[in-house]
């Protein structure tokens, strides 16, 4: 896990610049992470997300084996919205049974790069480099955030 060079790797920025290519935008400036957010949403790249229901999030305070889950908040409050961009890229671009490094602009600046696991249809495992493990879970019984 330490060698991330060696895995497969996707990247949100490699798939905005797909879209610039597509769309025609010019390539002028870099994007801030609002505007990245907002074609990552324009561009549909959110869908799976929304189609699994609501997200929950448990970062690594596995207490006595009981992960504690948490409603994944999507606002920029908290500054966790490069997680939902590296976790939505990673289920557009990945099959069950996969994983990859992940990298996505991180909102308080740098590159955010995690190594995601599929786990099953409502669960992904990501580890960070500094080997913090985060679960995502989708509840289909409620409403996606997204």
């Amino acid at each position: 896990m330490s060698d991330f060079v060696s895995l497969h790797r996707i990247s949100v920025l490699d798939r905005i610049g797909f879209l610039k290519r597509v769309w025609g935008l010019e390539h002028s400036e870099p994007l801030g992470f609002d505007e990245l957010y907002d074609i990552w949403i324009r561009a549909e790249y959110f869908n799976e997300l929304k189609i699994k229901g609501l997200l929950k999030i448990s970062y690594d305070n596995n207490m006595g084996g009981v992960f504690v889950f948490n409603t994944f908040d999507t606002s920029g409050k908290y500054k966790n919205r490069h997680q939902a961009l590296a976790l939505s890229c990673f289920m557009a671009s990945m099959y069950k049974n996969s994983s990859a490094v992940v990298e996505s602009p991180h909102e308080s600046g740098g590159i955010f790069k995690v190594f995601f696991e599929y786990i099953n249809d409502t669960e992904y495992k990501c580890t960070t480099i500094n080997g913090i493990e985060v679960i995502f879970k989708f509840d289909a019984s409620q409403p996606s955030q997204f």
